[in-house]
C-alpha cells in the first residue's frame, strides 16, 4: 500500500510539473510573438495629420490646434496628436470598426480594473499628466468596441447614431474591440502629487464618412479643470445626429 501511495505522489508531481512547463513555454512562445510583432511594427514618423482627422474638428477650434506628432505603424492607422490652446492635449486615432452602424449601439461602457495584458508588449507614449499605451500588431476585424475605466466616475453626455461622448474622472481607462480580450488602448493619469488619484477626460467616438474615430482630450497641467462638454464644442454639431 505504501509503495503504491508513493507512486501515485510520484505521478502527481510528474504532472504538476508537467503542467507548469507547458505554461511557462506556453507564456515564453507569446512573449516572443509580442515581441516580435512590436519589433517588425516599427513606428514612422509622418510630417502632418491627415486631412480628415482636421474636419473633425470646427473651423474656429482648427484656429487654435497645434499639430505635434502623427505616427502610424506597418499594420495600424495613423495616431495623432495635438495640443489645443496651449493647455490641452487632444489624440486620434481612426478605428478598424466599421462606421456604417449606429454608435449607440456598439459601444459599451463598464467600471473595471484595467491592466497591460501579460506577455503583451505595448508601444508607448506620454507627458507629465497621462501615459497612452497601445497595442501593436493588426487589429482583428470587430463589430463592437468597450470603453472601460478605473476610478470615479463616467457621465454619457451624448449617444447617437453618429456620436457618443463621455466626461470621465479616472485613473484609467480602456479601450478594447473584444469584452474578454486585450485593450487595444490604454490611458493612465500620471500625478506627481499622491493625493492626485484621478484626472479629468473628454472622450468621444465619432462616425464619419464610413469611419469610426477615438478621440479624447486631456489637461497638460493636473491642476487644470477641464469642463464636461469642452471636446463636445470643439467637434462639428453635424456629428450630432
Amino acid at each position: 500500500m505504501k509503495t503504491k501511495t508513493i507512486k501515485y505522489i510520484r505521478y502527481a508531481r510528474f504532472f504538476i510539473y508537467g503542467v507548469i512547463i507547458v505554461y511557462f513555454v506556453y507564456a515564453a512562445y507569446t512573449l516572443y510573438l509580442n515581441m516580435s510583432a512590436t519589433v517588425s511594427d516599427r513606428i514612422e514618423r509622418l510630417s502632418g495629420p491627415p486631412k480628415e482627422y482636421i474636419s473633425l474638428f470646427t473651423t474656429e477650434a482648427q484656429q487654435k490646434l497645434i499639430p505635434l506628432i502623427s505616427e502610424k505603424t506597418a499594420s495600424r492607422n495613423i495616431l495623432s496628436k495635438f495640443t489645443y490652446d496651449k493647455h490641452y492635449r487632444i489624440i486620434v486615432y481612426k478605428t478598424d470598426v466599421p462606421g456604417n452602424t449606429s454608435l449607440k449601439d456598439i459601444i459599451s461602457e463598464a467600471k473595471k480594473s484595467i491592466g497591460i495584458t501579460s506577455n503583451m508588449a505595448y508601444h508607448g507614449f506620454g507627458n507629465k499628466t497621462i501615459e497612452i499605451s497601445y497595442k501593436p500588431g493588426k487589429t482583428a476585424a470587430a463589430e463592437r468596441l468597450y470603453l472601460n475605466f478605473e476610478g470615479d466616475s463616467l457621465s454619457g453626455i451624448v449617444k447617437s447614431d453618429t456620436l457618443c461622448y463621455y466626461y470621465l474622472k479616472c485613473n484609467k481607462f480602456s479601450l478594447s474591440y473584444d469584452e474578454k480580450g486585450p485593450d487595444d488602448f490604454i490611458i493612465k493619469a500620471i500625478s506627481p502629487v499622491l493625493t492626485v488619484k484621478e484626472l479629468p477626460f473628454n472622450v468621444a467616438f465619432i462616425r464619419q464618412n464610413n469611419s469610426l474615430y477615438f478621440v479624447f482630450l486631456s489637461a497638460e497641467d493636473i491642476e487644470q479643470g477641464i469642463p464636461a462638454d469642452m471636446l463636445l464644442k470643439l467637434i462639428t454639431t453635424a456629428k450630432i445626429s
